[in-house]
Order: structure tokens, then sequence, then C-alpha cells
């Protein structure tokens, strides 16, 4: 599509491509669109002041591309500079096509001593996990190492929220290392605040299936407080994490929540002593509008409430008995999980 045009008209035409017709877009076919726009404001050769975003920022939006050598996922991003990295005087790694092994680990260790040693961790996609009932098996190790290789569901990284959000405030980061430790193990400080009571994984469809199915616990429960469709605001936000349609931070208004009411309007009961309100509600709202917004988000994830009422969306592998905590430096809670069904063992694996 630009063969022969200069890259400086090729970046603003992807940039209003990327705005103005992304519905359009969603098509493997037209990733190149976003390819050329990243291209386009990382250069220097134009007016525009270049963006420097750190090495994860990149290394997140380029890790579904082939690479012929697997190692080249890291290497070939070493040509652009970055907050932490400056080509051929300051590389963020050192190139070593020998090791192989441990690249990812090496990648990890080299963010662990960045300006936000846990951002890593919104990469971390959710694995696999023994069924109950079945034997004891060893868990997969390193489950708080990302597998850039992966074609995961959607991430709600830190770069995505307010940078006054820091629920680890008062909780440093520090690091443990001495020879009882495992190498597998990430060892650092964290407050555990509650335990998961209820999941429910969301699907195909993360609108209606979910909120038919958590109903009860919605409004029945007294987890948001009375008995009323007041906590639809927060509950529309908390399923798309904020987001428009686009993937987009809400900027302002409230037309989701009429949006969320006309869904519920949908599958609610008419018997239910909230439907009027939820009616109400509803009115100017697209049941639709919302669902292309929370798929965005919660598609293949889980909804879940905790014991002491916190209502989110987490990682598809979250059960009930797991726990919300905060980690000493991070900039979002987590969710962790027993590491095996040994009674005995207290190893906690990182689930997201």
């Amino acid at each position: 599509m630009c063969y022969g045009v200069h890259i400086q008209f090729c970046g603003p035409a992807a940039a209003i491509l990327r705005t103005q017709y992304h519905q359009k877009l969603d098509g493997p076919e037209a990733q190149g669109v976003y390819n050329i726009y990243l291209m386009f404001r990382l250069r220097d050769e134009d007016h525009l002041q270049p963006i420097r975003p750190s090495f994860l920022q990149p290394l997140r939006l380029t890790q579904m591309f082939k690479a012929s050598i697997p190692e080249d996922r890291f290497y070939a991003l070493l040509g652009i500079r970055t907050s932490d990295n400056e080509p051929g005087i300051d590389p963020f790694i050192q190139v070593d096509y020998q090791n192989t092994k441990s690249l990812s680990r090496d990648v990890v260790e080299r963010l662990l001593q960045g300006e936000r040693p846990l951002s890593f961790l919104a990469h971390v996609y959710p694995q696999a996990r023994f069924r109950r009932g079945q034997n004891w098996h060893k868990p997969r190790i390193y489950s708080w190492l990302p597998d850039w290789s992966c074609d995961g569901p959607s991430l709600i990284g830190p770069w995505d929220l307010d940078t006054v959000l820091l629920p680890a405030k008062g909780l440093p980061f520090k690091r443990y290392k001495d020879p009882t430790i495992p190498k597998s193990d990430l060892a650092i400080d964290g407050i555990i605040f509650s335990t998961v009571l209820w999941a429910s994984p969301v699907d195909q469809d993360p609108s209606a299936t979910a909120c038919t199915e958590a109903s009860p616990f919605f409004f029945n429960l007294g987890i948001f407080g009375e008995r009323s469709a007041a906590a639809l605001p927060m509950i529309s936000r908390t399923l798309r994490a904020r987001r428009d349609s686009y993937g987009m931070l809400e900027t302002g208004g409230n037309i989701f929540t009429a949006h969320f009411a006309d869904l519920l309007s949908q599958v609610a009961s008419p018997e239910s002593p909230l439907f009027n309100e939820i009616v109400q509600l509803a009115v100017g709202g697209s049941g639709s509008s919302f669902h292309d917004a929370a798929k965005v988000v919660s598609a293949d994830w889980s909804m879940f409430f905790t014991i002491k009422g916190h209502f989110g969306i987490g990682p598809s592998s979250i059960e009930v008995g797991d726990y919300s905590a905060i980690l000493g430096g991070g900039h979002l809670p987590v969710i962790i999980g027993a590491a095996t069904r040994d009674p005995q063992a207290d190893d906690q694996r990182f689930e997201g």
C-alpha cells in the first residue's frame, strides 16, 4: 500500500485509518496499518517529538510478529531507542545467540531493574492448572515469566491506568535472594487482602452470559450495598475496564451505564424488583455497544468476587480459594493460587 511513498505520508494516513475506521481493521490482514503508524512515531526525522517508550512496550506490541530465529523477538528491538535502551551504546540486553534457554528469564531480570519492576506481570498469560480430583503433579516452574510468543487474551497493563493508581503505596519493591530460595521463585514482599469467593469464566459472550449468571451476586448478596441499580455504573466500568469499543480509556460521560442497563433489560426477569429501574436507566442505551466494548477486555477472562466484597475481572484460570494480593512495587492487584494440591506446601503460583 505504501510502495514508493515516503513514510511521512504513510504515518498520518495510518493514524487516520487507525482512529476513524477501527471497526474495519479487526482482521489480521489490516495489522500492517498499526505497524506503519508505530514505525512513524518511533522515527527521529520529523518535526514531531519521537515517542520514547520503555523496552517492554514495543516488546508487547511486536510479540505476535513472526521471527525465523526466536531470539530475534528480543534482539530485533535493540535498534529502537527507548527509555532504557540506547542502540550501540547501552543496549537493554547483550546479544548472545548461544543463550537460548535463559533469554526470556534474562529479559525479565533486566526489567526487574527498571522504574516499574513488576510491569511485565501484566504479560503473564494464565496457565493450565491441575483439575480437582487428579493426582498431584509438579507445577510448571516460573509461573511468573511471560510467554512472549503466546497469542493470549487482551491485557490490562499499568500504562492503561491513571498514574495516581498505586495500590502498593507504602510497600516498595524488595526482592529477596539467598541460597534457600529456589531459582524458579520470585521472592518479594506482598500483602494478601482477600480470598476469591466466586468466579465464572467469560467466554464468547462477555456480557449477556456473564451478567445473567452473576445477577444474584450483583444484586442479592449485598456486595454492592443496598439492592438497587446504583451499582450499575461501577459494574459497567469494571467489566470493560473503562474502555470503549476501540480499547481507549473512557474520558467522560455516562453513556455506557445506559448501554449496560439496556443489555440487562434484555436478560433480566420482568418480575425482578429492579427491572423497572433498569429499564429507566436503559433509555438511549444499546446493549450491543456495551458488548463491543466489553469483549475488548473481558473475552477469555473471568469475573470474580472476593470474601471482602471486591469485584473484578481476572485470569481465566482463577478458582475459588485463590488469593487477591498486592505486591511490593506493583501497579495492579494480582491473583495468586496454590502451586500444588499438596496441603503441606506453601508455595504460590502467579495467576494474573
